[in-house]
């Protein structure tokens, strides 16, 4: 269960509510330099490091989560996938990047929803990686 800085318990949703639009912000500036990514360890110690909320559970148990509130973010803006940005230590995206695929097929009616192998995965985020570094003028 989080925490504030100070002990008090915080409920999950308002930890998400928290730490959400400092994870956009953080794939945002990751976005603005060509090559760069952030891996999922990175953005929970980020998100907890800005709001004082921390979480002692697995990273892989909540992250997730907080990854979808980007997903729907980029979807509500028409902004392309940040959550493309954030991988693994191994630097692939992980079967939770179906979620992306997920929402874009919601977007297409009459899609039958996504059935890509990790490999296809990681392929369609090394393209939206790229369409995000030129959205957001990657030097």
């Amino acid at each position: 269960m989080p925490h504030d800085k100070h002990g008090a318990f915080v409920e999950m949703k308002d930890a998400y509510d928290a730490w959400e639009p400092f994870a956009i912000g953080l794939l945002r500036d990751t976005a603005s330099h060509y090559n760069s990514f952030v891996t999922y360890k990175q953005l929970a110690e980020f998100v907890q490091d800005q709001t004082g909320i921390t979480h002692k559970a697995l990273i892989t148990n909540w992250i997730g989560e907080l990854l979808g509130r980007v997903i729907r973010h980029c979807v509500l803006n028409d902004l392309p996938q940040l959550s493309s940005l954030c991988v693994t230590a191994e630097g692939t995206v992980g079967n939770g990047y179906r979620a992306v695929l997920a929402a874009d097929h919601q977007k297409n009616a009459g899609d039958r929803g996504p059935t890509e192998t990790l490999e296809q995965l990681d392929d369609h985020a090394a393209r939206t990686r790229l369409d995000c570094y030129r959205y957001f003028g990657a030097d």
